[in-house]
């Protein structure tokens, strides 16, 4: 599990594995729901600190022990490709990304997925192929750190429909990009979206 600090990664991994071989940075040992919250305070607090690792012999109980130390957001989104083979992305603030929000109550991941691509571009009628991955990072709410998981789904479109951002969303622009763009759109994102738009 990657969990990102704005650029920053924290990386949860089973102790040996090639995940906790290839974090860089500071590797820790999990032992205590205690002694993992402080870690990750003092992680968060250390701007200098790039990347660390948090690694235990059971990475399920690992998860679940660091998820108990945020309020958790849900959230989804998509990775869109329409009829010509090209790929939807926005452009939020003045970087490229893909459409997503929050859950409404009661909404399962699909059901806010596609809710939040209409909303967000204009596109109607998308069909889902295959749920991506989750992405996680936190950041600052209401004076307390949350962590948001967004679920990404692949979904294909007919034709190459119009798109119509959102711009109450800060939303300046929605394209269709051709796949071979997709590298170089994946390097200006956020780093926590990158292997989403490799997964073209």
């Amino acid at each position: 599990m990657k969990v990102f600090f704005n650029s920053r990664l924290l990386t949860l991994a089973e102790a040996g594995s090639r995940e906790a071989k290839a974090g860089g940075g500071i590797v820790h040992r999990h032992t205590s729901v205690d002694e993992l919250g402080k870690f990750v305070r003092a992680f968060a607090s250390d701007e200098n600190v790039a990347e660390a690792c948090v690694v235990h012999s059971d990475v399920g109980q690992l998860r679940r022990d660091f998820l108990s130390l945020y309020r958790v957001i849900h959230a989804a989104g998509g990775l869109i490709h329409d009829g010509n083979g090209e790929y939807l992305v926005i452009d939020r603030r003045g970087v490229p990304d893909l459409p997503k929000g929050k859950a409404e109550p009661g909404e399962s991941d699909v059901e806010t997925a596609i809710r939040e691509v209409e909303e967000e571009t204009g596109l109607r009628g998308m069909n889902i192929i295959d749920h991506i991955g989750d992405t996680f990072h936190t950041y600052p709410l209401d004076g307390e750190l949350v962590l948001k998981r967004t679920a990404w789904f692949s979904m294909s479109v007919p034709g190459q429909p119009k798109l119509i951002p959102q711009v109450e969303e800060q939303i300046t622009a929605a394209r269709w990009v051709p796949r071979a763009q997709m590298r170089d759109e994946a390097e200006k994102t956020y780093r926590s979206l990158r292997e989403i738009f490799l997964s073209v």
